[in-house]
């Protein structure tokens, strides 16, 4: 998920959803309420950790913060030099996704098929949002985390494609950077950039924290009473996003109003200007593909 979440185009959620730990996700952020803590006070942390579902919740973050300090860089850099071969793979996963969790809906009927074109025309119309790149403030990181992270568990809505289009996806991922040369190199290291590098971090988790059990509240509530309505709408979120990391893209800079806009239009490879790497390109595809079935026979072998 994590790893995901670091790729413009690609949510964590559609890993979620399709390893079978998206619905317990969502009702383990769900049970995080302050009542929690009247259950620590008078049962102990024993039971406070089996109400909070702990261990589920600890796993999946911590597997996904050490995807991101792990990945952050390499993404960053696969994103600036090897673009087509990166999105040719988390195509090949998004493309396997769709195909698999449509036979999660019992039957496609009228509804069915009506919510799937809605969630895909809402997802292809917030990825025509037309990224920025302008100046941040601090405070703007906490709005930033706050909004990303609601995109980032619904399956097809990139939280990072969020956050290029609110311009702080660069900034974020150049933070995540600096805190690790930080820690690396402690002693060498001035307090005062420290205290601005992790401040401002720590705004943009506190938006996610947020974010998490407010969108958390919602989404169970349409999971709990409305199950494949909800599925087929975000099956159709995945489908209308899937353009959004076609590997072959052209970026311009639009400048309105003084401020410089980014425009990309996808291509097919002969139009590409440079070296299309069609046949890496096909390959990672296939790889895509591949892992994404092989998580799915993992999970079904998990939940015979």
């Amino acid at each position: 998920m994590g790893l995901a979440d670091l790729v413009p185009g690609v949510s964590g959620g559609t890993i979620a959803l399709i390893s079978g730990i998206y619905e317990e996700f969502i009702e383990s952020l769900n049970a995080l309420h302050p009542r929690l803590l009247v259950v620590l006070k008078q049962e102990g942390v024993a039971s406070f950790w089996k109400a909070a579902n702990g261990a589920f919740l600890s796993s999946v973050f911590s597997g996904i913060i050490t995807s991101i300090l792990v990945f952050s860089s390499i993404i960053q850099y696969l994103l600036t030099n090897h673009q087509i071969l990166l999105f040719s793979f988390f195509f090949g996963i998004l493309l396997a996704s769709i195909i698999v969790l449509r036979k999660r809906v019992s039957s496609w009927n009228r509804i069915h098929l009506g919510l799937l074109l809605l969630g895909a025309l809402l997802s292809f119309l917030s990825t025509q949002m037309v990224p920025s790149v302008a100046a941040i403030e601090p405070s703007y990181l906490f709005f930033c985390g706050f909004v990303a992270i609601s995109a980032m568990i619904l399956p097809g809505l990139s939280g990072a494609y969020v956050l290029l289009v609110l311009g702080a996806y660069s900034r974020i991922l150049s933070l995540v950077q600096e805190a690790k040369n930080i820690a690396f190199h402690w002693s060498q290291v001035n307090l005062a950039e420290a205290t601005a590098v992790f401040g401002q971090l720590l705004l943009f988790v506190l938006g996610i924290i947020v974010g998490l059990l407010t969108f958390s509240r919602a989404l169970r509530w349409f999971l709990k009473r409305f199950y494949s309505q909800t599925l087929a709408l975000l099956i159709g979120l995945m489908l209308g996003a899937i353009h959004k990391i076609w590997p072959w893209q052209i970026q311009e800079e639009l400048v309105f109003e003084n401020k410089t806009r980014l425009i990309y239009t996808s291509v097919w490879p002969n139009d590409f200007e440079g070296a299309s790497q069609w046949e890496g390109a096909l390959l990672l595809f296939g790889l895509g593909i591949g892992v994404l079935l092989l998580l799915e026979q993992f999970k079904n072998r998990l939940n015979p």
